[in-house]
């Protein structure tokens, strides 16, 4: 793992949660907050995906498993709109997800809403590879084209 200092990789591997983690299941938030709070934030890929009336821009965003990444939401439509992505999201660890009006501090989540001309940032750290659908779950959304997909390589 890249991102990860020596001293957590061996402490993660000693418990047997390394393993759990690569594979996207966790068994304790205790060791999900470890590992979160053990990530160099300083070095995040910074992702601007613009949500508008129907559509993400990019729809196609491309992560590195192990590297902390901020996804910047920002809609500027005259519709609310979310992404969801429950697959995404359940093999990345949330740090955070927060906007002008709040912030949550969470190692899991399934979609963030975000309102006309609003924003709002998840901050997370892919930890399995693959290609993950992500859309609008708002009823009809998806079904006009608010989709796309996440690679973590």
């Amino acid at each position: 793992m890249k991102s990860l200092p020596a001293s957590v990789l061996l402490l993660l591997t000693l418990c047997g949660t390394a393993q759990a983690l690569t594979e996207g299941y966790y068994e304790h938030d205790e060791q999900a907050r470890a590992l979160l709070s053990s990530v160099d934030w300083d070095k995040a890929k910074l992702v601007e995906i613009t949500l508008d009336d129907f559509t993400f821009k990019p729809h196609e965003i491309i992560l590195e498993r192990n590297r902390p990444a901020i996804l910047r939401l920002s809609n500027v439509g005259k519709l609310a709109h979310d992404m969801s992505g429950k697959g995404f999201f359940q093999v990345a660890l949330i740090r955070q997800v927060s906007s002008d009006t709040f912030r949550v501090v969470t190692p899991y989540i399934q979609s963030i809403h975000v309102r006309p001309r609003q924003q709002a940032e998840i901050w997370l750290l892919p930890v399995r590879t693959g290609t993950f659908s992500f859309q609008c779950g708002i009823p009809g959304h998806r079904e006009q084209g608010m989709e796309g997909q996440v690679t973590v390589r």
